[in-house]
């Protein structure tokens, strides 16, 4: 397959803090609420790239807790999984931010 090159229409800056996640997975029996740790790989005003050991599904919707270093606090933003793929023992994903 043949991948066509394209340059984002919003640049994405360095960005690697560690960030806190939250994912909900629901049974048929019950609801879990898993909470994670990832790395910050980029991020723009419409996504994050993320690494982490959590196997992560496209179109999954993750609470990011990001740091905001400027008032030492964790912002909340939700992030839906546009695609992710296994990168050695982890998983590199790329995240559309919600609202």
């Amino acid at each position: 397959m043949e991948r066509k090159n394209y340059q984002r229409l919003i640049r994405r800056k360095v960005f690697e803090k560690k960030i806190t996640f939250e994912i909900t997975k629901m049974d048929l029996d019950r609801v879990e609420n898993i909470q994670k740790v990832g790395f910050g790989v980029d991020i723009s005003s419409e996504g994050v790239g993320l690494t982490t050991d959590y196997a992560l599904k496209k179109d999954d919707v993750l609470k990011l807790y990001l740091p905001v270093n400027e008032v030492n606090t964790n912002m909340p933003v939700f992030a839906k999984v546009v695609w992710s793929k296994q990168a050695d023992n982890n998983f590199r994903a790329g995240l559309m931010v919600l609202g």
